[in-house]
């Protein structure tokens, strides 16, 4: 079984779970785009996009 600390600090592991989080950000930029309705629909907005990011960069700079 694998502990936040140890994804955070298996270098392999630690940049999937980045790419992943980053991927998930760019289809919601491609959604609020493309699809406005459905990027509603979710319950989603800018300030959630930029808390998602900013929890991210976070969390690199405590882990890099």
């Amino acid at each position: 079984m694998f502990s936040i600390y140890d994804i955070m600090h298996d270098e392999c592991r630690y940049g999937y779970v980045l790419d992943k989080c980053y991927d998930w950000l760019n289809m919601l930029i491609a959604m609020e785009k493309k699809n406005p309705r459905r990027f509603r629909e979710f319950k989603y907005s800018k300030q959630t996009m930029y808390h998602y990011l900013d929890r991210i960069q976070q969390e690199q700079n405590i882990y890099d």
